[in-house]
């Protein structure tokens, strides 16, 4: 690794207690397999998905105060991840939140646009449920 519905949702057991993550993916089994793999990686946290950059704007302006970090997925419909990172990174009251972008591309022109757009790190989506645990056991230096 290199370093929806129509109102934003939160889709894990509520508590001040646990950390908020941000996820913005539209594919419906890539969150599942990420909330899943979370629970198997033993971590407790509040998971806000927006499927869409609209909802990812309106989600950003809902909360009280900013995730410990952002899983930002690149192929979004709409707006691309890209620019969302951007606006994360420019003017945003997010622009110090660690952002992991977990995608499908491997291309290197991809990786260098996100690295430059001020990403924390970049993954390739796993191929197998042990890599989504994998990943999700690397988010633990912004969850803890």
């Amino acid at each position: 690794m290199i370093e929806t519905s129509a109102r934003p949702q939160a889709i894990a057991q509520r508590s001040s207690g646990y950390p908020d993550i941000v996820l913005i993916e539209d594919n419906p089994s890539d969150i599942e397999l990420i909330r899943l793999a979370l629970i198997e990686a033993g971590f407790q946290t509040n998971i806000h998905v927006a499927q869409d950059s609209v909802r990812a704007f309106e989600l950003m302006a809902s909360l009280a105060t900013p995730p410990r970090v952002i899983v930002l997925d690149l192929n979004l419909p709409l707006i691309k991840g890209a620019t969302i990172l951007c606006e994360i990174r420019h003017g945003s009251r997010w622009k110090d939140v660690p952002v992991v972008i977990l995608t499908s591309s491997q291309a290197e022109r991809d990786i260098e646009e996100c690295i430059k757009l001020g990403a924390t790190a970049y993954k390739s989506k796993p191929a197998l449920f042990d890599g989504y645990v994998a990943f999700a056991h690397s988010l633990a230096r912004y969850l803890t």
